[in-house]
Order: structure tokens, then C-alpha cells, then sequence
């Protein structure tokens, strides 16, 4: 599901919250810069030399050691959400990682495909499409309805599928979106707007995002087997494909900006008093010291 569409869902069925991803990160490995030529604000990634890495290291310990670290951040990511229910899985919230095997990325997209939200989601927008009259070849009442919601839970799975396993293992590019985290707000807006077309393959370096292009595009081209006629062709699968480009680059202004407004948050809202205060300290003055008889 396009992040963007997943922030609307969002306002209709979660009350004012923050995020409960844990803050914690995996300790970064040494930052390889891209390249002078690489394209613009791509995102930086940490990525273990080939070989051994560390003295003595040979290159199936340095694999193994890589492996675990992936591991170890893909079960972090899993557990991330905004607004309390939202999938957050694909963001690097530190803006650097070890690359992800084959396995991994397959992990990470199937638990984003199969993750609550997504079913929730797909009966609210469902309701909304009904409501608005859109889709009308799926016809009204019950039967139009769970057309509706096998349509927006076929899309979800084709796009997560393509976008975030099939064709990053095919290419060789990491489908997570790597926060810039600093630097200037229009330095970041503008990083991620270009997210979506430019990502980093597994070698560390940055690339056209092919896999999202093509994953995108090709989960269009399937719709068009479970769509209404009149929702069908090349023009409206380009119009869609494209529109689906777009909501990714909004949502990723969110998902950048995000933990900020969530620390902002917390320190403007603390949950325990500070530590140099008591609770009974109040209770405790009020009370008169009793003198000895």
C-alpha cells in the first residue's frame, strides 16, 4: 500500500499518538561515501568492506558477521510503526545499514504485506470507494464490497511483493528508504522526493531505483486482470503506475520527518516528573514536624 494512503487511513482510525518504534539502533559500521558521481542525495549506507573486515576475518566469518548484523536490524524494523498502528518496516531510521540477503528482504517484505493494518485498511478504503462510486463495475452491496477489498488486498501484495522483494533481489538494490536524518529541511525534503528513483544497490552505491520503478509499474500492469473494464488500458495503468510514484515521494517527507516531530513531542509532553522531584515531596512539607513531649 502506497505510504501516503496508509497516512490517510491513519486519520481515520487512530487517535492522536506517536510512534512506539524503539529508539535504539544497531551500532553503525565505518560510513563508505558514494562516490563524486553518484546521484544526487543519495541516501548514505554503511556497508562492511568485502573480506576481512577485521583482523583475521576471513570472508565466510565476515559474511556470517554481516548476515547477523541485517538480522539483528530487520527485527528492529519489523517492530516499527507511526501513529501507534502504521507500518513503518522499510525506513532505516539512522540513515545507515548493512545490506540485506535474499532471505531478509524477502522477511521484511511478506511481514509488510501480511500485517494487520493492511486488512484494516483495505475495508475502510473499500467503504470509501463504495461511498464515492468509484470502481462501478464491481457493482453495490455485499458482493461489490468484498470485490473492493480483494482489490485493494491484491494491490498491497503485488506492489510490497515487486517492489520490495522480487526485483531488489533480482537487481541487487536494498528497498528500504534511508532517512538523511540532518542537514538542511529542504536538503531532506528534497532527498526524500527523489527516494523512490533513487535508492542503493547492495554494493553500497547509489543507483537508479529500479526495483521500485518496476514494481510499481508492473503491479499496475496486473491490475489490470482484477479491475473493472472501464478501469483498465495502458493510459489508465501509466495515469495510476505514476500516481503511485508520487504518493511514495509525499510519504516519504513523513517518514523523515516523523521521529523528529515524535522527539518534539515527548519533550514537550513528558510522562514522568523530572528526576530531581519527588511525588510525596508536596505531602511530605505539608505535614507539621511533631516536637517531643
Amino acid at each position: 500500500m502506497p505510504r501516503f494512503r496508509c497516512f490517510i487511513v491513519c486519520l481515520l482510525i487512530v487517535p492522536a499518538g506517536w510512534s512506539r518504534s524503539a529508539q535504539a539502533q544497531s551500532p553503525a559500521a565505518p560510513v563508505v561515501k558514494p562516490p563524486a558521481a553518484s546521484l544526487p542525495d543519495a541516501p548514505s549506507v554503511s556497508v562492511p568492506s568485502p573480506g576481512a573486515d577485521q583482523e583475521g576475518e576471513t570472508k565466510s566469518q565476515a559474511k556470517a558477521r554481516q548476515h547477523a548484523e541485517a538480522e539483528k536490524e530487520v527485527k528492529q524494523e519489523e517492530t516499527q510503526r507511526l501513529l501507534v498502528v502504521v507500518p513503518n518496516f522499510n525506513t532505516v531510521l539512522s540513515g545507515r545499514a548493512v545490506p540485506l540477503d535474499k532471505s531478509q528482504k524477502t522477511e521484511l517484505a511478506v511481514h509488510a504485506t501480511f500485517d494487520p493494518f493492511n486488512f484494516v485498511s483495505a475495508v475502510l478504503l473499500a467503504g470509501l470507494s463504495e461511498y464515492e462510486a468509484t470502481n462501478r463495475g464491481y457493482g453495490w452491496g455485499p458482493q461489490g464490497y468484498l470485490k473492493r477489498v480483494g482489490a485493494n488486498l491484491a494491490d498491497v501484495f503485488d506492489s510490497t511483493m515487486l517492489a520490495g522483494a522480487v526485483y531488489p533481489i533480482l537487481l541487487r538494490q536494498d528497498p528500504r528508504f534511508f532517512r538523511k536524518a540532518t542537514g538542511p529541511i529542504k536538503a531532506r525534503i528534497r532527498h526524500a522526493l527523489l527516494a523512490p528513483f533513487v535508492c542503493l544497490g547492495d554494493n553500497g552505491e547509489s543507483q537508479p531505483n529500479y526495483s521500485n520503478i518496476l514494481g510499481n509499474f508492473t503491479a499496475g500492469a496486473i491490475s489490470n486482470v482484477y479491475y473493472p473494464a472501464q478501469n483498465r488500458g495502458p493510459s489508465l495503468w501509466l495515469i495510476n503506475s505514476s500516481v503511485v510514484m508520487v504518493e511514495g515521494s509525499l510519504g516519504n517527507i513523513g517518514l523523515e520527518f516523523a521521529p523528529d516531530v515524535e522527539a518534539y513531542w515527548k519533550r514537550r509532553h513528558p510522562k514522568h516528573p523530572p528526576a530531581n522531584s519527588t511525588p510525596d515531596s508536596g505531602a511530605a512539607a505539608a505535614v507539621p514536624a511533631q516536637s517531643v513531649p
